[in-house]
């Protein structure tokens, strides 16, 4: 498991660099080539890349008093990234890793596992993301907006 922190470290840094900068992924992250954990890295920053738009849109479809433009960059691509891991990828259920499992992952299953049910996804397009709750943002009016 050591080796996907270090594979979630390198795309956030990757992303994070990405979203700043505007210069490539690809390139950014082939500076992290010789890393043991680079496949997973490349990964999650591919997918990313491919699926952004739909990942965006989810984002926002959820939340509320916050747009993807206002967010901090870090909170942005940590939400991109969760997104991409929850939704598109096959990340092991509690138990089915080497240590069994535990109790964060257990929880993220049972209250975040659904969303890969329900939110609309290109290859189920009469699924239309019902019984998700809207989160909104608890600080509307006390955080000065910054554009």
């Amino acid at each position: 498991m050591a080796k996907r922190r270090g594979s979630r470290k390198i795309a956030l840094e990757t992303l994070y660099e990405h979203d700043l900068s505007g210069k490539p992924s690809a390139e950014i992250l082939d500076r992290h080539a010789d890393d043991a954990a680079f496949t997973y890295a490349a990964t999650l920053v591919q997918g990313v890349d491919a699926h952004q738009p739909e990942i965006d849109q989810l984002i926002s479809r959820y939340t509320e008093d916050w747009t993807l433009a206002r967010m901090p960059p870090i909170d942005r691509t940590l939400l991109r990234l969760g997104v991409l891991e929850l939704v598109y990828l096959d990340v092991p259920a509690a138990g089915d890793d080497q240590r069994g499992g535990g109790p964060r992952q257990a929880v993220l299953d049972r209250r975040l596992g659904p969303l890969r049910q329900r939110h609309p996804r290109p290859d189920r397009p009469g699924d239309r993301g019902a019984g998700l709750e809207t989160w909104r943002n608890p600080w509307p009016r006390r955080c000065p907006v910054v554009q």
